[in-house]
C-alpha cells in the first residue's frame, strides 16, 4: 500500500470513503522479481482493482504464483533444512524516488496450508538496496525487499522407502560369504543382490536434487555401499577359484601361516584341531582331555597341510566377519552424519 495526495476527497462533500480503481486509471510501483526464473516482467493485473481510500492510501494485494531460484543445500538430504527467497525490486525508480518498506518482519501464513514434504520452521522480511554502477561511473541504488521462507523436509517417508531398503540390501549381500560353495549360487546370489542394488540406487538418485556444489552425504553412502557390493561380489568370485583349485598345488609356508592368522582373526573354529602347533607331551595331553578348549584356535600346528576347500571356507568366514564390520561401521557412521547433521542445520 502507499499514499497518493492527488487522491484525498472529503467524505462529506462525495459521501464515501472508498472506490476501486484499475491500474490504467491510477499510478503504481514498477516492482520485480528480481530471482524469478520464469518471468521477469512488472508485477501487474489489468483486471484487479486497487481500494483507494478518501485519505489518498492506495491498496493493492496482488495474488500470482511466482517461480524464483533457490540455493538448494543438499548436504544432509532428506533431513534438509532449505530457505528460500522471493526478492522484490523497483529497477524503473531509485531510492530517491521509490522506497520499499514491509508492513511486518514476518512473511503472512494466515493462509497457509500443511504440505505433505515439507514442514513450515520460519518467516523473515528484509530490507537492502541494489547498487549498479553506470558507465561514466556514477551509482544508483534501488530499494530491495527480500521474503525468506526456511523449509524443514519431512523425512519419515525417505527414510522408509530410501534408506531402509539400502540398508537390508548392504547386509543382505553379505550372506554371500555364509552361503556354501558346493551349492552353486554364491556368484548367482551375489550378483542378483548387487543389480537388485543397482536399480534401487538409480531410483534413488532420481529422486536427490542435481547440484555440485553440495555433496550430499546419502548420496556418497549411496557409492560406498555400492563399492563395497562390488568387492563383495569379487571376493565370492576368488573364494571359488580357491575353493576349486587343483590340489596338486601346494600351500607354502607364507600362505599356511597367513591362513592360520585369517582363522585366528575371524574367531574360525571349525578347523582349529588341525592348526595345532607342537607342544610338549603335557600340553597334548591337556589338550586331547580338553578338546573343547583347544577348539578355540589357541593351539596351532606349523605341519598340518590344509586343503583348498579348507582354505577357501576359513577365508568365507573372514570376510563375512569383517565386511560385515564394515558394513555396520560405515552405516552408523553416515547415518549419524545424516540425522546429526541435520537437526544441526535447522
Amino acid at each position: 500500500e502507499w499514499d497518493d495526495s492527488r487522491l484525498v476527497w472529503s467524505t462529506g462533500t462525495y459521501d464515501t470513503e472508498y472506490v476501486f480503481a484499475l491500474s490504467s486509471e491510477i499510478w503504481k510501483p514498477e516492482i520485480f522479481v528480481d530471482n524469478a526464473v520464469s518471468d521477469v516482467s512488472i508485477l501487474t493485473d489489468s483486471d484487479l482493482a486497487f481500494r483507494v481510500k478518501n485519505t489518498g492510501k492506495v491498496t493493492w494485494e496482488l495474488p500470482q504464483i511466482f517461480s524464483t531460484h533457490c540455493d538448494i543445500d543438499i548436504t544432509y538430504y532428506p533431513f534438509d533444512t532449505q530457505t528460500c527467497a522471493v526478492e522484490v525490486v523497483s529497477w524503473g525508480l531509485t531510492t530517491d524516488e521509490l522506497e520499499l518498506n514491509s508492513l511486518r518482519t514476518t512473511v503472512n501464513t494466515e493462509d497457509l496450508r500443511e504440505n505433505g514434504e515439507w514442514l513450515f520452521k520460519s518467516s523473515s522480511v528484509s530490507k537492502s538496496e541494489l547498487t549498479e554502477t553506470k558507465s561514466d561511473g556514477t551509482t544508483e541504488r534501488f530499494s530491495l525487499l527480500t521474503f525468506s521462507v526456511t523449509l524443514t523436509r519431512r523425512s519419515s517417508y525417505y527414510g522408509k522407502s530410501i534408506l531402509l531398503p539400502v540398508v537390508l540390501t548392504s547386509f543382505l549381500v553379505l550372506l554371500v560369504f555364509i552361503l556354501p560353495v558346493d551349492s552353486g549360487e554364491k556368484v548367482g546370489f551375489s550378483l542378483t543382490v548387487l543389480l537388485a542394488l543397482a536399480v534401487l540406487l538409480t531410483l534413488i538418485t532420481d529422486s536427490i536434487p542435481r547440484t555440485s556444489i553440495n555433496v550430499s552425504v546419502l548420496s556418497t553412502y549411496l557409492a560406498t555401499t555400492l563399492g563395497l557390493s562390488v568387492i563383495t561380489c569379487g571376493a565370492s568370485v576368488t573364494v571359488i577359484s580357491i575353493h576349486f583349485r587343483d590340489a596338486s598345488q601346494k600351500i607354502t609356508p607364507r600362505m599356511h601361516r597367513f591362513v592360520c592368522f585369517l582363522a585366528r582373526a575371524s574367531c574360525f573354529t571349525g578347523l582349529s584341531c588341525c592348526c595345532r602347533k607342537k607342544v610338549s607331551p603335557s600340553e597334548e595331553e591337556e589338550y586331547d582331555k580338553d578338546n573343547d578348549e583347544s577348539s578355540s584356535g589357541s593351539i596351532f600346528d606349523d605341519d598340518y597341510v590344509f586343503s583348498w576347500p579348507e582354505v577357501a571356507q576359513i577365508l568365507d568366514r573372514f570376510l563375512f566377519v569383517y565386511m560385515f564390520i564394515i558394513t555396520t561401521i560405515s552405516t552408523l557412521s553416515f547415518m549419524l552424519t545424516l540425522s546429526i547433521g541435520g537437526i544441526l542445520a535447522s
